[in-house]
């Protein structure tokens, strides 16, 4: 895939994930709401309505009210839950 495609590929996802996160009262994901780092290196959803997020090192999944993030440090998860307005 050519860097052009990557790049567009990256934006609609960003988009989608705009889109969820707005409908659900929430507009960024950060350390503050329990990403593991500010990197996101890719993005993207499920069929249950989950939107996965590689940052940093760890992939976290956003379920619309928690993050939990799953890395080399931990065999489960670690679950923080996101504050929503």
């Amino acid at each position: 895939m050519g860097r052009m495609a990557r790049t567009s590929a990256v934006l609609i996802l960003l988009c989608l994930l705009h889109a969820r996160l707005s409908a659900a009262g929430m507009l960024n994901l950060g350390i503050g709401e329990g990403l593991p780092s500010n990197d996101i290196g890719v993005i993207t959803d499920d069929s249950d309505g989950n939107v996965w997020i590689v940052s940093g090192s760890a992939l976290a999944r956003f379920d619309g009210a928690r993050v939990a993030v799953f890395d080399s440090t931990n065999l489960h998860f670690r679950a923080t839950s996101a504050s929503t307005p």
